[in-house]
């Protein structure tokens, strides 16, 4: 699998999968301060946090159920950063 791409564009994460299944994902940097205050409870578990965060804030059911699970990890993990980044702010490791 190639490495896949990451940008930032104003307030969105856009993820290019190689997957011509995926293709484009985009996903907010602004979200609700509940949903982070929601995922702490999932701290302690890897996937579901990864999960929680990711359909909470947009991402269909359909981009992760059929997105390479690697793939899924390396997308949340960039958004993770991309996030931090921007807000100035820690968030919840997975």
């Amino acid at each position: 699998m190639s490495k896949s791409v990451s940008v930032v564009t104003g307030d969105t994460f856009v993820w290019n999968s190689p997957d011509p299944d995926v293709g484009t994902v985009e996903i907010p940097l602004k979200f609700k301060g509940k949903i982070l205050k929601a995922a702490k409870q999932y701290q302690d578990d890897d996937v579901s946090f990864m999960f929680f965060v990711m359909h909470s804030i947009g991402v269909s059911e359909a981009i992760t159920d059929e997105i390479d699970a690697g793939e899924l990890r390396a997308m949340f993990k960039a958004w993770q950063s991309a996030w931090q980044e921007r807000a100035e702010a820690t968030f919840p490791e997975a």
